[in-house]
Order: structure tokens, then sequence, then C-alpha cells
């Protein structure tokens, strides 16, 4: 009986833990010269995850919600005259909540950046039919304690 107990307490306590992926915000706009600026994000580590824009359309946003694996991950930007995202152009690159690239004019004619995918866990709550399972067996076991008495 202090066995079945004593299974039945664990089952409760070791709650499994899940990994997810994790959610990636991408927001670029390349202002009044879109056709010069381009970007690409890929995985370094881990994966094979690879999105960019080759040449992007003027006063035009472009944004992009991943799910990312966790792992290493390189952000390049670049414009062919060298005056980076002009005329009310902007990044932003949001990782698990936490912002990591917020600019306008911040680069020339090349940026790249490096960043790091964190793995997000979250632990499973114990599913209510095993609690009436377990409530079920504590039962039956003081039912025959009382009978054997």
């Amino acid at each position: 009986m202090k066995k079945i107990i004593f299974y039945i307490t664990l089952m409760f306590i070791a709650a499994p833990t899940i990994s997810y992926a994790t959610p990636v915000f991408w927001e670029i706009n390349a202002g009044g010269f879109g056709y010069e600026s381009s970007w690409s994000i890929t995985q370094d580590t881990g994966g094979s995850f690879s999105a960019g824009v080759g040449s992007m359309s003027s006063y035009t946003n472009y944004t992009f919600n991943w799910d990312l694996t966790p792992g290493d991950y390189s952000l390049i930007l670049r414009d062919t005259w060298g005056d980076g995202l002009d005329a009310g152009g902007h990044a932003t690159l949001i990782v698990d909540g936490t912002t990591l690239l917020s600019c306008g004019n911040c680069f020339g004619s090349f940026y790249q950046m490096g960043f790091v995918v964190p793995q997000v866990e979250t632990s499973v709550p114990t599913p209510a039919p095993l609690a009436l399972m377990g409530l079920g067996l504590v039962g039956i076991g003081f039912s025959r304690k009382l009978k054997l008495a």
C-alpha cells in the first residue's frame, strides 16, 4: 500500500518538462530606396533555418513572426549605395520578448550581428484523469484495509 501511495505522489511531483520553439519577431523597412537594401537571417548551428529578401520595395514594412529552434543565428543587412536604412527605414529584432536590435539608420553598406535563440521550457501539469485514477487507487487501498480489520 505504501508503494502505491509513493508512486501516486511521484506522478504529481514529477511533471514532465517539454521544450518549445522560441518566438522571434523581425520587422524591416528599407525607407526610400528599398531596391538598394537586402537582408538575411540564417541558423549557424543546430538546424537549417534561412530567410531573407534580396531587394525590398520602398517604404514597405516586412514583418515576420517565427518559432525558431534553439541555436546560433546570424543577421546580415546590406545596402548597395552605402547609406543603410535611410529616409524613415528601420529594423527591429525581438527574440523571446527581448529586443536585440532596434535601429533606424544604423549601418552603411554592411551590418552583421550574431544572436542566440534560447531554449524555452515549460512544465506540463499532470492531467486530471491521472489524479482521478490516483484517488481511486487510494480508495481501493483504504477499502481493503477496512475489510481486513
